[in-house]
């Protein structure tokens, strides 16, 4: 089994918009993603999005993971204005169920670095929904820690 990642090209984004599609089915139920989906995930129609996010490598990349040449992870940056310069931030990370655990996660994660290196981010941030201690732990071996939590409470009575 050969795991790998690359920056994805054009040809590449039908299967990159699937794969995105189908990690908000994967986490639709869970703690905070309606807001994710609603304010911070890359916005629909993904076809267009992602499109653009490919169409422009000095702001974006979307990193896709393979097993054996099959495309099954996706890992898209944007980069942001922090203080001191920009940084890459980690948009969304997913890995089908079948690819988890043999590291395509962390290959997609060392192409991201490379990239954000190579067009001089002085950072790379990334959020984790709340509970999600897979991908909190994910961040966490790549050396990025909390740095803020964000709390929620609805007002809504019924």
């Amino acid at each position: 089994m050969e795991v790998d990642a690359h920056v994805a090209v054009a040809m590449e984004v039908p299967a990159v918009v699937e794969l995105a599609r189908e990690g908000r089915r994967a986490i639709e139920d869970a703690r905070g993603a309606a807001l994710w989906l609603f304010g911070e995930a890359p916005p629909e129609p993904l076809d267009d999005t992602y499109r653009g996010f490919v169409e422009d490598p000095a702001h974006c990349a979307v990193v896709v993971g393979t097993v054996d040449d099959t495309i099954v992870g996706l890992l898209t940056v944007v980069a942001r204005a922090v203080p001191g310069g920009r940084a890459a931030d980690v948009a969304e990370v997913y890995v089908i169920e079948g690819a988890r655990g043999v590291g395509v996660g962390e290959v997609m994660m060392r192409v991201a670095l490379d990239w954000a290196a190579a067009h001089e981010m002085v950072a790379l941030t990334g959020r984790a929904l709340p509970g999600d201690r897979a991908a909190k732990n994910f961040f966490e071996r790549h050396g990025l820690v909390a740095r803020s939590i964000e709390v929620y409470r609805s007002l809504d009575p019924s």
